[in-house]
């Protein structure tokens, strides 16, 4: 009877984990001022892909894609951009490196949704060019659970006599579980379909569409995008562009103490030996720039993590090595013309 009882329970259980819905609030999108996100994606040219079901409970498994090339893309305080006053609603920007040029793109986020602002472009710290949205609307919203449809649309002119009307029908279409060379991660999947309507003195010349699929994933964001060739008419299309969160490191900066650091120090990570993730923590003791990267034990580069100017303290950070084969690696600190190294080993 026991054993029946202690079945009976483990299966009501089971079905419980397997019935469970999956929700993602605002509180799950990254993007506080000092995260960086590194993704890796297709090249110029399109890949086959498989984008799955739809439905409740479905699995997909992305552990074969490769992916070449990489991105980092830092969240930065909007009111430490040079368009603090174009766009003061913004609690959310993100700061592309171009070379000669900085592409910054600012939004707002609350309980019930995100919404795009606009877009900027410096040369030289110097403003070049900005795109004020005149009209916008939540391009997702939050709680998302299984079955939420929404349509949006921004609109933003581009000059004098043209305006691009950006609209987009969604829904989250599935739940359930991805797979990829980071991790497992219970997922929504997101099916967006995007209408960029250009109009010439309040005539419209030009449509263009793309569909695009991505895996949400509680607190990391999306960690799987998959969008068409432009003006692609079927929904399930098998080539596509892809995009895939490698990490995400977060800069903490720790409580300011009473003496300030007299020294750079790079600080033993914990854990160390790590499985997935560990911590790595340092001083500084004058403003300055500061790059601290992880090399592997041939000494070639694998992740930036801290790129940028940052003020005198103590600072952590945190590293991701869910994608990486196990073994020695080197985080290295550069400062003031000064370095640091520690060596960290990642266990699987």
């Amino acid at each position: 009877m026991y054993k029946l009882i202690r079945g009976m329970l483990m299966m009501f259980m089971l079905n419980c984990v397997v019935q469970a819905q999956i929700t993602i609030t605002s509180n799950d999108v990254p993007g506080s001022p000092g995260t960086t996100v590194y993704y890796n994606m297709t090249g110029a040219n399109t890949i086959p892909v498989n984008l799955g079901e739809d439905g409740a409970n479905r699995t997909w498994n992305f552990s074969s894609l490769n992916l070449p090339q990489g991105w980092a893309v830092p969240w930065v305080s909007p009111g430490s951009t040079p368009f603090a006053a174009q766009f003061p609603t913004a609690n959310r920007a993100v700061e592309i490196d171009l070379g000669n040029f900085k592409s910054y793109s600012f939004s707002f986020l609350n309980s019930s949704g995100f919404t795009p602002l606009g877009n900027g472009l410096t040369s030289q710290d110097t403003i070049y060019s900005v795109s004020i949205f005149t009209r916008t609307e939540p391009t997702f919203l939050f709680p998302a659970t299984y079955g939420l449809q929404w349509t949006s649309v921004f609109e933003h002119p581009n000059s004098p006599t043209i305006t691009v009307l950006d609209s987009s029908i969604s829904e989250v279409d599935a739940w359930g579980t991805l797979t990829d060379q980071t991790g497992t991660y219970p997922c929504l999947r997101y099916k967006q379909h995007f209408f960029l309507m250009t109009y010439t003195n309040g005539i419209l010349t030009a449509t263009n569409t793309l569909w695009v699929y991505s895996w949400n994933v509680p607190v990391r964001g999306s960690q799987i995008s998959i969008s068409s060739v432009t003006n692609e008419t079927n929904p399930n299309f098998t080539m596509g562009f892809v995009t895939r969160i490698a990490s995400i490191t977060a800069v903490l900066q720790l409580p300011t103490p009473q003496i300030l650091p007299t020294l750079l120090e790079l600080h033993p990570a914990f854990p160390n030996p790590f499985n997935a993730a560990t911590v790595l923590t340092f001083t500084l003791p004058q403003q300055g720039d500061v790059s601290l990267s992880i090399f592997d034990a041939a000494g070639r580069h694998v992740s930036n993590l801290v790129q940028g100017r940052y003020q005198p303290g103590a600072y952590q950070v945190s590293f991701e090595g869910a994608a990486l084969a196990s073994g020695v690696y080197y985080a290295r600190l550069i400062a003031n013309g000064r370095q640091e190294s520690r060596q960290i080993t990642l266990l699987k």
